[in-house]
């Protein structure tokens, strides 16, 4: 989240920023300003106690710079920043220790520079502000030192700028005046026009006084080489600035090894506002915010919208979320398969059964009018070993796979077998008490005790389940 922070912005304004920030949980900071402005903020964050709980990352405006860090090193530990590469001039330094005021004097500041550099007056010069505190005269024997005299970093990118002019000048020549020992321009270059020579600008290709290449990239931008540099805790109390990597012409080379937030800490800190959602999970934004936001999961029976990461969508009826509720899978089918070992052994209980059972009809049958059959109540016998019969064949219709019809047979046929066989065992039971019970009051037979009868009473009995 961007936060614009004037210079002359109140310290209560930048300390309020500084608790802002601290509500969220990046602590990853790009700084962009100059030293004035930063180092007044690295002051607010101490003011805050916010010491140590941000990495910065920083622009070339301030970075290095003593006016940020000197007194602030705690604050300004682990910034990361960037800085132009620039290699040094050959020859610049000898061409500039041999200059003085007398073979300078194109240099209208150059005497002015002589002053502030030497802490004296020099002969015969104007009278200026700057000038007026210093008493002592320059000696005419001063000359500059490689021990007291400080270049500027940055010299490179001068002397690109004016050779880039000069290359686009000396090509413009060449094409438009073509081969001449005039010196200067041609009537053709007169006036020189600025669209013109912008093309020819564009297309400079040379090698600097600092031995690198230059050329213009399509955007009209010089070569991008820049120094990774980072603010570093070298031991206790021991801070300073090291390179860590560079970038050149889109390619990053950095050495992470080198790289410490904190003296230490060598694992680096995360940066995120909000950590990314586990699988099954949906995203609430924060109001007013884009890049953070609360995860919630989905319920059980719903998965996160495919194309919206803020929604959880319901599955379809007959379908149930995968583990990791990503998408809807129809539900698999559990059913007592006929190759499993618990089947086998089932149908293998209920062949034997049916084999004893059509075994003991098979003797019913043959000895059918016998007295005993019959005083056993053949008709109700025959009834019981149906019933037993089909409870020994409903086991083969439970292992077989489910369907409509499969599974009307499994609900009805469970219930009827063994309703068949309690109610011809009840059926018995009830006419065998009925004929004992009235053989002690009379000799009179009872009723409701025929085979027809009985059949009748049991058929009523089933019908009710």
């Amino acid at each position: 989240m961007p936060y614009n922070i004037l210079k002359t912005s109140a310290i209560a304004n930048i300390d309020n920023r500084i608790i802002a920030i601290l509500r969220f949980t990046s602590r990853g900071t790009i700084i962009f300003g100059s030293d004035q402005e930063v180092a007044g903020f690295m002051r607010a964050v101490r003011r805050c106690n916010a010491t140590g709980a941000f990495s910065w990352i920083g622009s070339d405006g301030w970075s290095a710079r003593s006016l940020v860090w000197q007194g602030q090193e705690a604050e300004v530990e682990g910034t990361l920043s960037v800085q132009p590469q620039a290699n040094p001039v050959k020859g610049f330094d000898t061409y500039f220790l041999n200059l003085t005021v007398e073979n300078n004097k194109r240099n209208p500041w150059f005497v002015e520079f002589w002053e502030d550099h030497f802490q004296c007056r020099y002969p015969n010069s104007t009278r200026t502000p700057y000038n007026q505190k210093y008493t002592r005269q320059c000696s005419p024997d001063l000359r500059l030192s490689r021990e007291t005299t400080t270049f500027e970093n940055q010299l490179q990118f001068v002397s690109d700028a004016v050779m880039a002019f000069a290359v686009a000048f000396h090509d413009m020549h060449r094409e438009v005046c073509g081969v001449t020992k005039k010196r200067g321009l041609c009537d053709a270059m007169r006036p020189i026009k600025g669209p013109e020579l912008l093309k020819y600008l564009r297309k400079v290709n040379f090698e600097g006084l600092s031995g690198d290449k230059f050329r213009f990239d399509p955007n009209g931008d010089g070569p991008a080489r820049y120094n990774i540099i980072h603010f570093k805790q070298i031991s206790t109390g021991n801070f300073s600035w090291i390179r860590v990597g560079e970038y050149i012409e889109g390619e990053l080379r950095l050495d992470m090894d080198a790289i410490q937030f904190r003296l230490g800490h060598t694992k680096h800190p995360d940066s995120v506002c909000s950590f990314p959602c586990e699988l099954g999970q949906a995203k609430k934004y924060v109001e007013g915010e884009s890049c953070c936001w609360h995860c919630f999961n989905c319920s059980q029976y719903q998965v996160r919208h495919p194309i919206d990461e803020t929604q959880c969508l319901n599955c379809p009826w007959g379908t149930i979320p995968d583990a990791t509720k990503q998408q809807c899978l129809d539900i698999p089918e559990v059913f007592l398969r006929v190759e499993s070992a618990w089947a086998i052994c089932a149908m293998c209980l209920s062949s034997t059964g049916i084999l004893l059972t059509l075994f003991i009809i098979g003797v019913f049958i043959r000895h059918n009018d016998t007295p005993v059959v019959k005083a056993a109540g053949r008709e109700l016998s025959y009834v019981l070993l149906t019933g037993i019969l089909l409870c020994y064949l409903v086991t083969f219709v439970l292992v077989l796979r489910p369907t409509d019809i499969v599974c009307g047979v499994q609900r009805f046929g469970t219930g009827f077998c063994f309703t068949v066989v309690y109610a011809a065992i009840l059926t018995k039971t009830n006419r065998i008490s009925r004929i004992f019970n009235a053989g002690k009051r009379t000799a009179k037979r009872p009723s409701f005790i025929t085979p027809r009868s009985q059949l009748i009473i049991c058929s009523g009995f089933v019908s009710v389940q």
